[in-house]
């Protein structure tokens, strides 16, 4: 370990330069107008609830994704949501899709995505139906930039999931 450190440091030191300015804070060229679009549709926070009243509520949705290619052929997609919130508050789901051989790799690595997709967005949706009004749900930002990649073609395919895309849009909805 030590020395993976010592290598690291100095990889990082070489690319000082490169690194500073990838990852600085200011906008670099182009994207001033990306900034002022998400301003412009930034949702702010609820103004915190006056004194002797009960804040209102947070909670916080995300997932994983594990897929595993068989000797087979065939694809194994296990996929998790998790919700936190206030007082220990706690629910998650889980599937298991296992794809034949006959699914091609990029197809099954889009059913991957919408089933994590799924989970995310219908865990959030169910918080959101027991969630006290005014609560706030924090959410994967990633998860807004999947919207125009639900469209259903290619799932044909997948037996039992040529529909997946669909549910994710309804969840969406929810």
């Amino acid at each position: 370990m030590p020395d993976f450190l010592d290598q690291l440091g100095d990889v990082l030191e070489q690319r000082r330069d490169e690194l500073s300015a990838t990852l600085r804070v200011e906008a670099a060229v182009g994207e001033g107008a990306l900034g002022a679009l998400v301003r412009e549709h930034w949702a702010p926070l609820p103004e915190a609830p006056e004194q002797g009243v009960t804040p209102w509520e947070a909670y916080a949705v995300d997932g994983s994704l594990s897929e595993i290619g068989l000797d087979s052929g065939a694809h194994v997609i296990l996929v998790q949501a998790l919700a936190l919130g206030e007082n220990a508050f706690e629910r998650s789901a889980l599937d298991l899709e296992v794809l034949p051989a006959t699914v091609p790799r990029s197809t099954a690595a889009r059913v991957a995505d919408l089933l994590q997709q799924r989970y995310e967005i219908g865990l959030a949706a169910d918080v959101a139906e027991q969630a006290a009004p005014g609560s706030v749900i924090f959410l994967d930002g990633a998860l807004y930039g999947r919207l125009p990649q639900l469209y259903d073609e290619g799932l044909e395919i997948v037996p039992g999931l040529a529909d997946l895309a669909t549910r994710v849009r309804t969840h969406y909805l929810r």
